[in-house]
């Protein structure tokens, strides 16, 4: 997936957000939508090395590093006693798989990494085109994401009546 993480995350973060304390309902919000991106951030690393590797071998491409920082998340707030916030790594959890998952559609997820280089990856995209966009742009996925902006927007507009309605 290219474009289709955030409005996925939106999409997510919502069907959650019935579960979130008032109280914390913003933080929450903005937790999830980060979230959503965050394991792109590898994408920082991949440009300062110019490009030498596929940015999903980086550490916050694999899912295992993901689950030991949600458990060491739960368990300090478990020892702090604080029950009320295990919300957030759960929230900020969720979307950090999902994005996951939405890339083994067509690039490779390394699920087991770094004990294991196996990949799980759904649909190859062929090297039709000299620049690597437009192979995916043009391939049939990107009209998944597509439709995943079309549901988020849809959502949005919705709960934006449905607000506007009880005003």
């Amino acid at each position: 997936m290219i474009i289709a993480h955030l409005p996925a995350g939106y999409l997510l973060t919502k069907a959650l957000s019935s579960k979130f304390d008032a109280a914390h309902r913003t933080s929450l919000w903005i937790c999830g939508l980060i979230a959503s991106l965050l394991p792109d951030i590898d994408i920082v690393w991949f440009h300062l090395e110019a490009g030498v590797r596929n940015h999903r071998y980086y550490p916050t491409h694999w899912p295992l590093s993901w689950a030991a920082l949600f458990a060491a998340s739960v368990l300090i707030l478990m020892l702090l006693k604080k029950r009320d916030l295990l919300i957030y790594p759960a929230v900020i959890m969720a979307n950090i798989m999902l994005h996951l998952l939405l890339d083994m559609l067509a690039a490779p997820v390394f699920y087991a990494a770094p004990f294991s280089w196996e990949y799980i990856k759904l649909v190859r995209v062929p090297a039709v085109y000299n620049w690597w966009v437009w192979n995916f742009l043009r391939h049939w996925t990107f009209q998944l994401e597509l439709m995943v902006w079309a549901a988020a927007a849809l959502v949005f507009g919705l709960s934006a009546w449905e607000r506007r309605g009880r005003a």
